[in-house]
């Protein structure tokens, strides 16, 4: 990084450039562990079919229970039977796995100038003007964006010329560095490098079991190598899928693929502030407006999509463009998101044994993505922008106040201690519901929520905490040696808070979710329940020798 420096008159000039390269090696044994996947996908009434080898069982069973008076019992024979059930028969939805070369090195050049005019309009008004050209060479699935010129602009004006009342605003265009793991993703789960094994419940076409003379199942796969004792004990080797006539290859039906756009971009951020302060006496009071949105964002869309006729309900169906691909996840830089928060703060510089800081926020986030991994996908993979909602990280409000207090010389014992309480308070972060299971039928179930449910609608727990530090120094002969000691405590009301939600609802629609929709107490397991909670109260103590 180098910088230079000009000054004359009223204009201080900055202009520097920074050349920075960078090197990954990456050893990624993506989906190599493998993975067998059980949920609510298999209903009662086909279980009872397989179970006993005729297609006509379940409704048979279903014409009996009505004679014995007992209809109300038929519906549970389409009702799936649960990922537990399902994990203690051996029916697990699918199995995955990986093979191939886990070795990738990836490498970019970053190049970055920047110039900026610091400009003395007025003794009370200062501006600032810069901009900055920032470019990435990037591995080939990526490649370069040339365009990125960010502008910036700034001002300061002592309104009264005491100094005492100042506004200060800004607004800039911040570009942001691509990620060596889209480029590692994109290329390495492309299908050349790295094969996967993706066998269903239903049967991999032309998959041939050789012991059953049946197509494939991920249930047979299961039941075979866990009586083996290859399950629970090692990786599943090339050599044991041999047996059911499978060899890891590129061509391997029900693939998990990812690739890149090839108008790839890098995402950028429009920031603005406001800000007025004023002092009175040894108080500063201030107002703000912060302003962020976020273009161009990562995200990975299914584009082994299309849509299908429409349900009665309105609700989409899904058909795939190649039926033998299970997905074709794609990276590509068209996400938004957008922050709006007002601020309002209170200082006391240190005078007469005590200072303190308070501020408070109102605010607003929102986005379409959370995240570019794949477990973040839109519910519909065709109307991403209908994901648009609240944010995960957005809190509508946020206090946090501090303060300094020092015991005034007197009695050699109580002075000199010095005491600093903080005080915290949040409102809950939205969370996602999800079903579990594929209610879309587009083969991505850890995305799905429940029907006609917008992204976020539930609203986490809201925090608050009170914590105290209790501090003295004991002077050892020198002024600058000395012995401390330090008493802290941490949520000192000892108020539960709880830190996460069991978001997993099951097949269902939004109609049946409670109102509202907030976590409960309750067995972890349970839909909505928590899961996790923040430390309860905690002190500790300490000694400092400083020297």
């Amino acid at each position: 990084m180098q910088n230079f420096t000009y000054s004359s008159g009223r204009h201080n000039v900055r202009f520097g450039a920074d050349i920075n390269p960078v090197r990954d090696n990456v050893y990624s044994e993506t989906f190599f562990s493998g993975r067998f996947s059980f949920g609510e996908n298999v209903p009662l009434g086909a279980l009872i079919n397989s179970l006993a080898g005729d297609p006509n069982a379940a409704a048979a069973l279903g014409q009996t229970l009505v004679q014995l008076g007992q209809a109300s019992l038929v519906p549970n024979l389409a009702a799936p039977i649960t990922s537990l059930q399902a994990y203690n028969l051996g029916l697990p939805t699918f199995y995955q796995q990986g093979f191939g070369d886990p070795n990738w090195i990836g490498a970019t050049k970053r190049y970055n100038f920047f110039a900026q005019d610091t400009w003395r309009v007025h003794p009370r008004l200062t501006v600032n003007l810069g901009a900055r050209y920032e470019l990435e060479v990037n591995p080939p699935s990526v490649g370069a964006d040339a365009n990125n010129i960010a502008p910036r602009v700034g001002l300061a004006w002592n309104i009264t010329g005491d100094a005492r009342t100042v506004v200060r605003a800004g607004y800039g265009l911040f570009y942001s560095q691509n990620n060596l793991q889209i480029a590692n993703i994109a290329e390495t789960l492309s299908g050349d490098r790295i094969q996967q094994v993706f066998v269903p419940l239903s049967g991999a076409p032309g998959l041939i079991n050789p012991i059953t003379g049946q197509p494939l199942t991920s249930s047979d796969i299961y039941r075979r190598l866990r009586a083996q004792g290859v399950i629970g004990s090692r990786t599943i080797a090339r050599e044991d899928l041999a047996q059911f006539g499978v060899t890891p290859n590129p061509n391997l039906p029900f693939a998990v693929i990812f690739g890149i756009v090839d108008d790839w971009r890098n995402p950028y951020s429009q920031q603005a502030s406001l800000e007025i302060e004023r002092g009175i006496g040894s108080f500063s009071i201030s107002a703000a407006y912060n302003f962020n949105r976020g273009a161009r964002i990562a995200r990975t869309l299914d584009k082994n999509l299309r849509y299908g006729p429409r349900r009665p309900d309105d609700q989409p169906t899904f058909t795939f463009v190649n039926p033998l691909v299970f997905q074709y996840n794609v990276f590509e830089p068209t996400a938004n998101s957008f922050y709006h928060a007002g601020i309002l703060q209170v200082n006391k510089r240190f005078g007469r044994h005590w200072s303190m800081s308070a501020h408070y926020t109102f605010s607003k986030a929102m986005d379409e993505v959370t995240d570019f991994n794949s477990d973040f996908q839109p519910h519909d993979q065709l109307n991403a922008r209908a994901d648009r909602a609240l944010s995960p990280f957005h809190q509508k409000h946020r206090f946090v106040a501090s303060a300094v207090f020092e015991s005034p010389l007197g009695n050699r014992l109580a002075a000199g201690w010095v005491l600093s309480p903080i005080v915290t308070a949040t409102s809950g972060r939205p969370f996602n519901v999800l079903t579990g299971v594929d209610n879309l039928n587009d083969r991505h179930p850890n995305t799905h929520r429940p029907l006609r449910a917008g992204r976020n609608i539930g609203r986490g727990p809201d925090y608050y905490s009170f914590d105290m530090r209790l501090s003295r120094r004991f002077n050892l002969g020198r002024e600058t040696r000395n012995l401390e000691f330090i008493a802290e405590g941490f949520n000192l009301f000892n108020h539960t808070n709880f830190r996460s939600i069991n978001n997993t609802v099951g097949n269902i629609v939004v109609e049946q979710l409670p109102k509202p929709l907030v976590g409960v107490r309750g067995i972890p397991t349970d839909p909505l329940a928590f899961t996790s909670a923040f430390d309860a109260r905690q002190f500790q103590f300490g000694l400092k020798l400083n020297y």
